[in-house]
């Protein structure tokens, strides 16, 4: 059994290696155990990358330098957008009208001296409060 690799190194091994030879199994298995103890997401990702099959996401693991890892991300194709959206728009009902419209409309037609007497009166039952 193979003793604390990192995730790059398991990925080298799972690169280079047939699924049919020990080592590959080997690291397979250490992957398993890794991904299901480690609380980091590059052992569940790698793992995933293993399972799905994508040797692109595996070599990017796996890869060295960051110059290598920047050319095997630019060829990474992203996964797409289920179609079912995360928000549902709510539909707007129609405003049924309210007291508040018919009080507007009723405002509309005062003068100016009818208008500050209403709003005097209103201040003053509100200052009573």
């Amino acid at each position: 059994m193979l003793k604390s690799l990192s995730c790059n190194e398991v990925a080298k091994i799972l690169s280079n290696n047939n699924p049919s030879t020990k080592a590959y199994k080997d690291a397979y298995a250490y992957l398993q155990a890794r991904a299901k103890a480690s609380k980091r997401l590059r052992w569940a990702r790698l793992l995933k990358a293993v399972v799905d099959g994508d040797s692109q996401r595996v070599a990017y693991r796996a890869a060295e330098t960051a110059e290598e890892r920047r050319k095997i991300a630019s060829t990474l194709t992203k996964p797409k957008a289920s179609a079912k959206p995360k928000t549902t728009a709510k539909a707007v009902a129609k405003k049924s009208p309210s007291s508040m419209d018919s009080i507007a409309k009723n405002l509309e037609s005062l003068s100016d001296k009818q208008l500050a007497a209403f709003f005097e009166v209103i201040v003053k039952a509100r200052a009573k409060k």
